[in-house]
């Protein structure tokens, strides 16, 4: 089937494969789409796979965190509040200074936000993406939040 609809495929791996948001593939695309992944991972080749998870969320990432208003308190809270914790007892170790807190795939900028309000001790929250519009999305909302700030970048690189 890829093979067959090389453009078809090219067209789904330049729109990003990693999820199926809103259900809204057709079934020929979810076929091709498995294959595509299945091809990758077969051959182990994670430098494609990457490539596919970085068009998804370059293209499709806004659209798949519209459709989820509240992941601050239906996800994020309630999964990860005992690793918010931890981060505070850390925080709260005067032996060690912290200044700035990273937020690699910021995705809305919710947890970023509350983070900056949970620990007021910490200077600086940085919010990286790689979807542009997400990002200018996110600096718009949370402008009024002079700790905040957001970047277009892939994490790995801005680590560097």
């Amino acid at each position: 089937m890829v093979q067959l609809q090389r453009q078809k495929a090219e067209a789904l791996i330049r729109k990003g494969i990693s999820f199926n948001v809103k259900n809204e593939l057709k079934l020929s695309d979810r076929l091709m789409r498995a294959a595509l992944l299945k091809n990758v991972e077969k051959k182990k080749d994670f430098n494609v796979l990457a490539e596919y998870h970085e068009n998804f969320w370059k293209e499709t990432g806004r659209k798949y965190f519209l459709e989820k208003e509240n992941i601050l308190q239906d996800f994020f809270l309630p999964k990860c509040l005992p690793v918010f914790e931890k981060l505070q007892n850390l925080l709260n170790d005067k032996s060690q200074n912290f200044h700035t807190i990273v937020e690699i795939g910021t995705g809305t900028g919710d947890v970023l936000n509350y983070l900056s309000t949970e620990f007021p001790q910490i200077d600086r929250f940085v919010g990286i993406d790689l979807s542009v519009e997400q990002i200018d999305f996110n600096k718009k909302k949370y402008e009024q939040n002079i700790k905040t700030e957001f970047v277009v970048t892939d994490g790995f690189d801005w680590a560097k």
